[in-house]
This record gives C-alpha cells, sequence and structure tokens, in this order.
C-alpha cells in the first residue's frame, strides 16, 4: 500500500540527517532501494491481479521473497555491526 512509500521515504529522509554514521551505498541499496522495488512489486501485482491474474501472482511472489531475502541480509548485517563494536558509545 502507498504506507510503505511513505515509510520508505520518512526513513530516507531520516537517514539523510544521521551525524554518528554515513550511510554508504550498500546501506542504502539493502535498506532502501531494494525494499522500494519489492514494494513496487507488491503494488503491481495487487493492481495487475484484475488483468492478468496468473503474471501478478508471480509479481507478488516475487516481492513477498525478495522482502524476506532482504530481512535475513538486515539482521545479519546489524547483529554484525553491533557485535563488532559499531553500535558501542564512547564512554562518558
Amino acid at each position: 500500500s502507498l504506507f510503505e512509500f511513505a515509510y520508505l521515504g520518512w526513513g530516507a529522509l531520516r537517514t539523510r540527517r544521521l551525524t554518528g554514521y554515513a550511510p554508504d551505498l550498500d546501506d542504502w541499496t539493502w535498506y532502501w532501494i531494494l525494499p522500494l522495488a519489492a514494494y513496487s512489486a507488491i503494488f503491481g501485482g495487487a493492481i495487475g491481479l484484475e488483468i492478468a491474474p496468473a503474471d501478478a501472482l508471480f509479481a507478488l511472489a516475487a516481492g513477498a521473497l525478495l522482502l524476506i531475502f532482504i530481512g535475513i541480509r538486515n539482521a545479519w548485517d546489524i547483529v554484525t555491526y553491533l557485535t563488532v563494536g559499531g553500535g558501542a558509545r564512547p564512554p562518558s
């Protein structure tokens, strides 16, 4: 739905304002670009159900599968980042 697109846009704006961490191309790809592609596939599949149901179901499945892969990879990325001390705050 449109909520996902609005949420991605809001998150991207907040990410650009970060001062303690500068996201690189890898972060933008896995946290914003690929989820946008997955949500677009799901949205397009939902719209296409009336026109071509078989193709629309493939688009829905591809979007859902992409979201699963993104979620697994991003969970691994965050755990790795925190494990190597990326999330540690300096002593005050």
